[in-house]
């Protein structure tokens, strides 16, 4: 939240677009952008369901909470008549000036506490985008899932910049993405790697579902 308090100034008047850094996705924002409009609320975040990350606590159409991964285990579904749903935060929400101006500049602030009073509140609104695409690509194992998924079904199944050089006899198996300006040593093996830009692999290296991010990596 700090860092959005600080660049405050750079903004234009009117809600902004806030979107995670480490997520892939195809949604439409312009569909967040109408909820928002039509809601009049503080923030208008988009939602789906993805049970590996649903604690955003709803109901009746209004976020109620946000909770932990234990909290989100133990949350029934329904509590009395009133239906209640976990669905899961896209990282991508469309805030008010309003909120952010009250975040403190002089302290490290976690933007989810002012998030969890404007719940309690029923100021926190949400569209639901099922059946579009997205990814987390916060750990390794899902960067190179996002690869996987990505290149698998393209022919060729791996993306080679211009400017990289691969050298004699390299097997590249699988799929895989090479960088700008990255070097494969000769005779190296490669199966589901990502090499990153002026990143170098060995001569004669083995590399299994590995990011190659230095180089001789």
């Amino acid at each position: 939240g700090g860092g959005l308090r600080k660049a405050l100034e750079h903004f234009q008047d009117g809600p902004v677009l806030v979107m995670n850094g480490d997520i892939f996705h195809d949604i439409d924002l312009s569909r967040l952008v109408q909820a928002h409009a039509a809601g009049n609320d503080a923030v208008t975040m988009a939602l789906h369901d993805y049970p590996r990350f649903n604690s955003v606590f709803v109901q009746q159409e209004r976020i109620r909470d946000f909770l932990s991964s234990k909290e989100a285990l133990k949350k029934t579904k329904k509590e009395g008549a009133e239906e209640q749903t976990l669905l899961a935060f896209t990282g991508i929400h469309l805030v008010n000036r309003d909120v952010l101006e009250a975040i403190p500049q002089e302290c490290f602030f976690h933007i989810i506490d002012l998030y969890k009073e404007l719940a309690k509140a029923g100021k926190i609104g949400f569209s639901r985008i099922d059946g579009s695409f997205w990814q987390d690509m916060g750990t390794p194992d899902d960067y190179l899932d996002l690869h996987r998924h990505l290149l698998s079904s393209q022919t060729p199944s791996w993306c080679i910049h211009e400017s990289a050089v691969i050298g004699k006899d390299v097997e590249l198996k699988d799929w895989g993405a090479v960088g700008p300006r990255a070097v494969i040593g000769d005779g190296a093996r490669l199966a589901r790697c990502v090499i990153w830009e002026d990143a170098e692999v060995a001569a004669g290296s083995q590399r299994v579902d590995t990011i190659s991010i230095t180089a001789q990596s």
